[in-house]
């Protein structure tokens, strides 16, 4: 369901996005508006679930974490749901995306060395319902960005 943003929704969103650690009374300098109207934006933005959460985006190799895989699953129809909740519930996996085509999801994580990543792909290829896997490791990271362009959108 879309939530109608008006344009200081979105300039509230831009600042979060660059630093969710500005405070209030900074982003209503900027913005040129109350520090209450943006604590209730804010709040509301949360409330309606366009802000899920605020965070600190890690690197993954300052943490050990030198490899990065894709997984391809293949899921039994019949047990879609109950996979995708217990691939989901596995701590290093960290995007898992349904999608369209020859395979059901794709399921992305990092791992410290070699062992440490057969023991997640073969964990995942366990996994009651998985019916195959295809495995690609990441060769390097060519563009993260988790914010989303908010300027050319009138509804989210």
């Amino acid at each position: 369901m879309k939530t109608e943003l008006d344009e200081i929704d979105r300039g509230i969103l831009r600042f979060l996005q660059d630093d969710a650690r500005g405070s209030f009374a900074e982003i209503a300098r900027q913005l040129h508006i109350g520090e209450s109207t943006v604590r209730y934006r804010v709040k509301r933005l949360l409330d309606e679930g366009v802000i899920i959460r605020f965070t600190a985006l890690l690197n993954p190799l300052k943490f050990g974490l030198s490899l990065t895989a894709l997984l391809m699953i293949r899921i039994d129809p019949d047990k879609l749901r109950k996979v995708f909740d217990e691939i989901s519930s596995f701590e290093d996996i960290h995007y898992i995306l349904q999608c369209t085509g020859e395979y059901d999801a794709v399921a992305i994580f990092h791992a410290r060395d070699m062992g440490h990543f057969n023991q997640l792909v073969n964990r995942v290829k366990r996994v009651d319902g998985v019916r195959d896997v295809l495995v690609w490791m990441a060769t390097g990271f060519v563009k993260i960005e988790p914010r989303l362009n908010t300027r050319s959108q009138t509804n989210l």
